[in-house]
């Protein structure tokens, strides 16, 4: 917690004929980061690589086959307990061959039917709606007087179409409007064919085929036919999840190996060789180094030279060229929090981790902004249900909105809230809504704390980078500190009516005036303790000018930092209050209307009201701490490393 876990560098010589074994050991052990050892080791730059690509043609074809055709089944892609395939190429290739064309079959039916249906759907669309449907309207010797047509017309041409029917006896029917179009059906006498037909064409009439006979009998018996249909679809899912049932661990194991083998080409690309040897490095997690070295000398038949360095023993580590890749290690509590530290980055590994202390500010604002009992136990139901229903990857975020709701809960006790109503128990703390000042003045402080602490962390993460002098000069070191703390007593003092020159303040004072002087010449101070030429690293005149100007924006940008980093947790005040006055607006609407219908429809602008402030404000409320984390806490200490652990078990689930 607060520290990446421990991580070393691996380095491994081995004779080639050894290659295979060894790479299927890396893969087997899974815990290996695999990278280039030219990039840790500048010699081994001059060795000629082992492979040049990530995945030849054939394998990747076969792969994305048996991917595409685990897709098609629904199949999930989980190898816990999966072996690869054990049988040839040639033995494995026939049997997806066969599987193929059985899979293919049936989805080719399965497309049939839906196409099928889809049609039977636009002809009702299209037919569904004209009367009369159990008379035939054509062909039929009963009707062999009428002249009937079916058509569009548009709706602008409609009184043309009357006025030119006037003085024919005719049936008009319209059947449905759409796209400022409207469909007719219209019908004269055969001996009025003429005029009918002419009266149609002046409006644009648009001929609509497919109306006759055929097409009415198939609407007769429409919903038989799309029962037909909707069950050969449904036999069709039911054979392909048999087919899924049967074949699905024979495809899985298969991808697994196909997986397998093209991590094994990813690997040996990082390889280097000489004419009888091989040589690779990667990044493992300190606390299991030594069931890899295991591995591998089990694999090489102890015929291996495997060199264990901790990352902090590298002088390119400690130099800043190289990354180390992290791990973070924090308590299952914490766990979930690291899915808003990542949304900014992944601390370095010399840096700390703040995860622990971003899961308690994060629900502690969140929990401020959002304060309602009733509200907060939606939120905790919401997340408790996405753990339980959930998959692995989003639980934690379920978890997370447990958290949040869970402090919205204990909040909503303090201030007294219950879907809004501030009447139902009594507030432990104080009421937002009645005790304004009091909650904007907590939050300062709080927003104080927070600005306090990231000043902390950034020293410390200095101190472990071994740069000591950074820790205490810097606007957000120890004399940034000292500038913050003695500005606030200062100010305290002040508004309280005191003088900043009476009793122990002058110390306040004195300590104030170094440290912004230190910071206004912290080059010079700093050129100086290192041992180095000149005051200001431009010389002349010139740069003692450009280097004090610098410092007077350096003393300029710390205050108004400093300032505005702690205002900003006023927000947080700001949104508590907001969440409060929506209640009231909730409650405002909703009380004209208790005589309304039995007082149902008050009800119902109650629980949409509230339904609608647990969306919008669960939003705004979670949206808001994560900001004030990122742009109020992060921005003094946060060095983000851009490179997160990733064994190479993590690359088999990739597609």
């Amino acid at each position: 917690m607060f520290i990446p876990e421990k991580m070393t560098h691996i380095q491994a010589l081995l004779p080639a004929g050894d290659l295979n074994s060894a790479a299927e050991a890396v893969i087997r052990d899974g815990s290996l980061q695999i990278v280039d050892a030219a990039e840790v080791e500048p010699w081994a730059g001059g060795l000629e690589p082992y492979g040049t690509e990530d995945e030849p043609e054939d394998l990747r074809v076969r792969r994305e086959a048996i991917e595409n055709r685990i897709k098609e089944l629904g199949l999930e892609v989980k190898f816990d307990g999966v072996t690869p395939a054990a049988e040839s190429r040639e033995a494995m290739d026939r049997r997806l061959a066969e599987l193929g064309r059985r899979i293919d079959a049936v989805r080719a039916e399965r497309e049939r039917l839906v196409k099928e249906q889809s049609r039977l759907e636009n002809l009702k669309a299209r037919w569904g709606g004209l009367p009369g449907l159990g008379i035939s309207l054509e062909g039929q010797q009963a009707y062999s007087y009428l002249a009937v047509r079916t058509g569009r017309v548009s709706d602008k041409n409609v009184d043309i179409l009357n006025r030119r029917l006037q003085g024919v006896l005719h049936v008009l029917v319209p059947a449905g409007s759409a796209r400022g179009k409207t469909l007719f059906l219209a019908a004269a006498l055969k001996r009025d064919a003429e005029a009918l037909d002419a009266a149609l064409a002046e409006a644009g009439f648009e001929t609509v085929e497919g109306a006759g006979d055929a097409a009415f009998e198939e609407l007769r018996n429409a919903d038989a036919a799309a029962a037909g249909f909707a069950e050969g679809i449904r036999k069709a899912d039911g054979e392909l999840e048999a087919i899924g049932r049967e074949h699905g661990g024979f495809l899985l194991s298969a991808l697994f190996r196909l997986r397998r083998e093209r991590l094994t080409h990813r690997i040996l690309k990082h390889f280097r060789k000489t004419d009888r040897t091989v040589f690779f490095s990667g990044w493992v997690p300190s606390a299991q180094r030594e069931g890899l070295v295991r591995e591998l000398r089990s694999a090489t038949g102890g015929r291996c030279v495997v060199r264990e360095i901790p990352a902090e023993s590298l002088d390119s580590v400690k130099q800043g060229k190289v990354q180390v890749p992290v791990r973070l290690k924090n308590s299952w509590f914490f766990r979930p929090f690291e899915l808003l530290v990542s949304l900014y980055g992944t601390p370095s590994y010399q840096s700390l981790d703040p995860t622990p202390l971003v899961g308690i500010s994060y629900v502690i604002m969140f929990g401020i902004m959002f304060g309602d009992l009733g509200h907060g136990a939606v939120l905790a139901l919401l997340g408790g249900l996405m753990m339980w229903k959930l998959k692995a990857g989003a639980k934690d975020a379920g978890r997370l909105i447990l958290y949040a709701g869970l402090s919205s809960m204990f909040f909503g006790l303090c201030f007294g809230s219950v879907f809004g109503y501030e009447e139902v128990i009594p507030h432990l703390w104080f009421s937002p809504m009645k005790s304004m000042n009091r909650l904007m003045g907590t939050l300062i402080y709080f927003g104080m704390g927070m600005v306090t602490v990231s000043v902390i962390l950034n020293v410390a993460v200095h101190f472990r980078k071994k740069k000591l002098l950074e820790a205490v000069f810097n606007r957000a070191g120890i004399t940034g500190l000292i500038v913050y703390w003695c500005g606030i007593v200062l100010a305290l003092n002040l508004f309280s009516g005191g003088g900043p020159g009476s009793g122990h303040l002058k110390w306040f004072m004195r300590a104030l005036v170094a440290a912004v002087a230190l910071i206004a010449f912290q080059e010079p101070v700093l050129r100086l303790l290192k041992g180095k030429k000149g005051l200001y690293h431009e010389p002349g005149v010139e740069g003692i000018f450009s280097g004090v100007l610098e410092g007077a924006v350096e003393v300029l940008e710390t205050f108004i930092g400093f300032l505005s980093n702690t205002l900003s947790f006023i927000r947080v005040a700001a949104f508590s209050l907001a969440h409060a006055a929506l209640c009231m607006a909730v409650f405002t609407i909703a009380e004209p209307l208790r005589g309304a219908a039995g007082g149902s429809l008050s009800w119902a602008v109650i629980v949409l009201g509230n339904l609608g402030i647990i969306v919008m404000e669960g939003l705004s409320a979670g949206i808001q701490s994560l900001r004030l984390e990122f742009y109020e806490f992060f921005n003094r200490f946060f060095d983000d490393g851009n490179m997160p652990y990733k064994p190479v078990r993590s690359e088999l689930k990739e597609g």
